[in-house]
């Protein structure tokens, strides 16, 4: 089973650029600051406002919670092979610093671990969860986007939750771990959660992303044009080009360093790519209906702007 949300260990902060020593020092600045200044400092923990009003538990560089009733400050990093994770307590001038060289290596229990022994009393004992209404479990089913491009289709079958990526034909049950969140197994603290809502968070480490359910129409692939989306397509932002052209039947992506994606028509106007940076495809159209170039999205580009063009342009 592949993994379905893809990347997404190379959202995390990056320290790795540091020593253990140094993070320490750094942590201590806090409270006795040589670096800086006070209006930098609290510049740092000015939580970020969205337009809303909404306020999100991330600063800058640092992110804030509760856990197990202590206020703590902390981030996760990694990279590669790399892992990395700091927690703050200011109130009793705690720190906890971890790095390691190993992917398969997850800081966090450690990093947390180490709370639970010294500031909490051991750690939080573990209960079995209670047995699941089948109307909860339905609810669940149904497609899900998480990025442009990342799409699953949750399917339930004998009271348990499954998880299938879009082009993969294996199906992965999702433990269930409470009453409605299930464990995603291809991360370590790594979840699914479920509430009112008709979209579930997908929480990863520290970072909560949702999970937007679709409403896909019946659509066969063999339906779309693809005849009518040949051509170069230029993005003036990237300063290079895109050549579609039909292969084999499949309508393809080629670049002239890349290797080919191959967009695959899952509804009318709206292509799937086989590349995690060429996630989703839609078509533009100009008031004729002819295709005048195409928005390309991934997990980390929201339409990126490619126009039909006779030729590159010099």
């Amino acid at each position: 089973m592949k993994a379905v949300f893809p990347n997404a260990e190379l959202k995390l902060g990056a320290a790795h650029r540091s020593t253990a020593d140094d993070l320490v020092r750094w942590s201590q600045n806090f409270e006795n600051m040589t670096v800086g200044n006070n209006k930098i400092l609290a510049r740092m923990s000015e939580r970020t406002k969205l337009v809303g009003g909404a306020v999100l538990s991330y600063a800058l560089g640092q992110e804030f919670r509760n856990y197990r009733g202590l206020d703590i400050v902390f981030h996760g990093g990694g990279d590669a092979g790399y892992r990395s994770y700091l927690i703050r307590v200011p109130e009793k001038r705690f720190t906890v610093v971890v790095l390691s060289n190993s992917r398969e290596f997850f800081p966090h229990d450690l990093a947390y671990g180490a709370l639970d022994t010294f500031l909490c009393g051991g750690p939080t004992k573990k209960t079995q969860p209670l047995n699941l209404d089948p109307k909860v479990l339905a609810r669940c089913v149904g497609d899900y986007e998480i990025f442009p491009g990342s799409i699953v289709r949750l399917s339930s079958q004998s009271g348990k939750l499954f998880l299938q990526s879009y082009g993969d034909s294996t199906k992965m049950e999702l433990p269930r771990v409470a009453n409605q969140e299930f464990n995603y197994p291809v991360y370590g603290y790594s979840k699914l959660i479920f509430d009112k809502s008709p979209n579930f968070k997908w929480r990863l480490f520290d970072m909560t992303y949702t999970g937007t359910r679709l409403h896909l129409k019946p659509f066969k692939p063999a339906q779309a044009n693809l005849k009518e989306l040949l051509g170069t397509y230029y993005s003036t932002e990237l300063r290079d080009e895109y050549v579609l052209s039909i292969r084999k039947g499949q309508l393809v992506a080629s670049h002239r360093r890349n290797e080919d994606i191959i967009l695959t028509p899952i509804q009318r106007d709206w292509f799937h790519g086989s590349s995690d940076f060429f996630g989703k495809v839609i078509p533009i159209r100009n008031s004729a209906g002819r295709i005048t170039g195409i928005n390309v999205s991934a997990q980390r580009v929201r339409k990126l702007y490619f126009k039909r063009v006779a030729a590159r342009p010099k």
